[in-house]
């Protein structure tokens, strides 16, 4: 199930209602461009074996896997244009997650071996599975649970988790109907910010999200102008959050 490099922008771009994590992406998909050899197709075999197989599994934890589940599976399985056979491959592994005797710590054990030094590829991932614990606008404690474990083998904390979970539910909250509007509790929790925090603070961690973010830095770091895009959509957000605190 091996995909060129270049696609990863493309699940990124679908991570997170195709905003939060982007950049992550396109590191993701620089750095598999880089190493086209025989290890870095196992670790992308095994990396999207774990993917998928993880979203059954979290799919399955409410109890019934529903039809907004699968499509969230399916339409990843689009953005990254999957061939036949990897789509077969991918649909497996979302099957295989949703078994009673499903070895999540196994799966995740062996994507951290494989993931050795890449927290950007870890968090890539991790972001795609909070997308499927809040895929049906609920989250369940066994979800929460299942995220929280994920953290624990791949090195993140439980505020960590929380802290991408309230990100997440502030950016569906902000672009609901396909608008922009946003409050400054959602504005500060896109930004990291406390409520007491004040305008050095905010203009600060504005600062350091735009420094990581903003397009023209990546363009001077020569990534493709597909990942560029994407990541105008997060650095948009960033200065949403910021126009709305100041």
């Amino acid at each position: 199930m091996a995909i060129k490099g270049k696609l990863w922008g493309a699940l990124i771009g679908f991570a997170l209602g195709r905003i939060f994590g982007a950049l992550i992406g396109l590191v993701i998909g620089h750095w598999y461009d880089l190493q086209r050899h025989q290890p870095a197709l196992q670790k992308q075999n095994a990396f999207l074996y774990a993917t998928f197989s993880v979203l059954g599994h979290i799919a399955k934890a409410s109890g019934v896997v529903t039809r907004s589940d699968i499509n969230l599976a399916v339409a990843l399985m689009d953005k990254l244009e999957l061939n036949t056979e990897a789509r077969r491959s991918a649909q497996q592994a979302f099957t295989d997650g949703k078994a009673a005797d499903f070895e999540l710590a196994k799966v995740i054990k062996t994507l951290r071996n494989n993931t050795i030094g890449r927290r950007d590829v870890r968090q890539m991932f991790v972001e795609v599975q909070v997308q499927m614990a809040l895929n049906d606008g609920k989250l369940d404690a066994s979800e929460v649970t299942i995220l929280y474990k994920i953290g624990q083998y791949l090195s993140f904390s439980q505020s960590e988790i929380d802290n991408l979970l309230e990100q997440t539910k502030a950016h569906y909250r902000s672009h609901q109907g396909g608008g922009s509007k946003m409050t400054q509790s959602d504005a500060r929790k896109i930004l990291g910010v406390s409520t007491d925090a004040d305008a050095k603070t905010i203009k600060r961690a504005y600062r350091k999200a735009m420094a990581k973010h903003h397009p023209d830095k990546l363009v001077a770091k020569g990534l493709p102008q597909e990942a560029i895009n994407l990541a105008k959509e997060k650095a948009q957000d960033i200065q949403l959050a910021y126009d709305c605190l100041k």
